[in-house]
């Protein structure tokens, strides 16, 4: 009896209890930050964009290994390291498969860029701020969107072209074939080349520029095998006047020739601060020097690819006993030679 009368009351107890708490959890949020309110100012606008450019670091939050597919695939390198990445040794003995974490890690890097890269477009004209600006944010956006699908392009062939924001019930798109998406991308491209500056200083070193736009472009064009709209771009870019090979070919791995006049391009990396260091030197590098992993281990087919007494060679693989770079390289155990590292 004594059970019965403590049931109802404990049911009463509860509906309460459960009442309250939606009441408190079922509350309008008192503010939301997205990007239909995020882009305001010309502060916004380029803190945007900036976001834009994260996918490019090669550092091990991003988990960006371009590298293996353009090295490892080819016959220019082995795998070497520590068999802490089997996904790279599936690349490189060409045995990968769709589960191979290398492969998707990339796939969701690059598409994650396009996507902000697509925010920044679509929300920028929106901005409070001087219209060279927004501009120029524009045109950094478009390039990075058409560096995102292009590289993507490489690796997998037909990728899907996404050129708007979309909602979470549109993302399940079918592949685009890949001519249509490099047609995007040099029209993209030469779009952008007409909203961005000659070149930055200071800080905004590495922003993407109108040489680096027309570049892009001319490459588009070179796998479409459109020759003519190559030499038209390649034109272009020596028409702007600040490009030239240096004297010296070393200075294209020096720390302190960096952004040279031979670069039409460069992704800056700072020293392993905040997660925006460049890892691969530390990847590629032999494990006879300290904290080396030895990835990546240069193989003879790109050693023979040099011709005799070719200068180049000796500051592009470091071999075992010679000098390199102020220091004397040691290989490990089998490890022929390493590639130098910009």
């Amino acid at each position: 009896m004594r059970n019965n009368i403590y049931t109802p009351i404990l049911l009463v107890l509860f509906s309460v209890w459960f009442a309250s708490c939606t009441d408190v959890l079922d509350k309008e949020p008192l503010g939301v930050l997205d990007a239909n309110n995020y882009f305001k100012t010309a502060e916004d606008a380029i803190q945007g964009v900036n976001a834009a450019y994260q996918p490019l670091l090669m550092n091990n939050e991003n988990n960006n290994f371009y590298w293996v597919f353009g090295t490892l695939a080819s016959e220019e390198a082995l795998a070497g390291g520590d068999g802490s990445r089997p996904g790279i040794i599936e690349i490189d003995i060409m045995k990968h498969t769709a589960a191979t974490q290398e492969i998707n890690d990339f796939w969701k890097l690059n598409y994650a860029g396009i996507v902000q890269a697509n925010t920044v477009i679509s929300k920028t004209p929106q901005v409070d701020a001087d219209q060279a600006l927004k501009d120029r944010v524009i045109g950094e956006a478009l390039f990075l969107r058409s560096y995102y699908h292009f590289i993507l392009t490489q690796v997998f062939g037909d990728v899907p072209l996404i050129l708007e924001i979309q909602a979470p019930d549109e993302v399940n798109v079918f592949r685009t074939p890949k001519a249509e998406v490099l047609a995007q991308i040099a029209s993209d491209c030469e779009l952008a080349a007409t909203l961005l500056p000659l070149s930055y200083a200071g800080n905004d070193l590495g922003r993407a520029t109108k040489g680096a736009a027309l570049a892009l472009a001319a490459k588009a064009y070179l796998y479409l095998k459109d020759y003519n709209s190559v030499l038209n771009r390649i034109a272009d870019i020596k028409a702007l006047g600040i490009y030239a090979l240096q004297a010296d070919y070393r200075n294209n791995f020096y720390d302190s020739t960096q952004n040279n006049s031979e670069s039409v391009w460069e992704i800056q990396h700072e020293n392993l601060e905040l997660g925006v260091g460049n890892f691969l030197n530390q990847w590629w590098l032999s494990k006879k020097v300290m904290d080396g992993y030895g990835f990546c281990e240069v193989s003879m087919e790109f050693v023979n690819a040099f011709e005799p007494n070719d200068p180049r060679l000796k500051f592009t693989v470091a071999r075992h006993n010679e000098p390199y770079f102020g220091v004397t390289y040691k290989r490990w155990k089998h490890q022929l030679y390493s590639h130098t590292i910009r």
